[in-house]
């Protein structure tokens, strides 16, 4: 099970200079910051960024804010198949839900979330949502 880092620690092994905004649904970056979403599944993931690495959260439309953030430790890449029996014990997708957001996609990837954040007071982004993801320049990973 994901938690919070002890005190907002930003202690090793966390590359913090490693870091993406990723925009996710409302609902499920509140089920991630909640604990109760211990993966996030992509059809793209970074080739810039190994793990370990932190993952700002966007809330999309109607929230519109970086909601909080998480620390990726692992990532599971393969067939939809491999990618629903390792991990979808560990979110509140069903199956259904899991292969419909990967229709049509020849390759699956699962984050695995080994800590998670949520902030006080959501934050404004500063330029334009991701459509997916994006790199963080070291001043905006602050």
């Amino acid at each position: 099970m994901p938690k919070a880092p002890p005190d907002n620690s930003r202690d090793p092994p966390w590359d913090w200079n490693k870091s993406i905004i990723i925009s996710i649904k409302p609902k499920w970056a509140e089920a991630i910051l909640d604990g109760k979403k211990m993966y996030e599944y992509r059809k793209v993931i970074p080739r810039k960024t190994e793990t370990p690495f932190e993952m700002k959260i966007y809330a999309t439309a109607p929230v519109q804010k970086i909601v909080g953030d998480a620390g990726i430790d692992k990532i599971y890449s393969g067939s939809v198949e491999k990618i629903i029996d390792k991990t979808s014990n560990f979110v509140p997708h069903t199956e259904k839900e899991i292969r419909e957001y990967f229709d049509g996609s020849k390759k699956a990837h699962a984050f695995s979330i080994a800590y998670y954040r949520k902030f006080d007071e959501p934050k404004e982004l500063d330029g334009k949502a991701p459509r997916n993801f994006r790199y963080l320049e070291e001043e905006e990973a602050e």
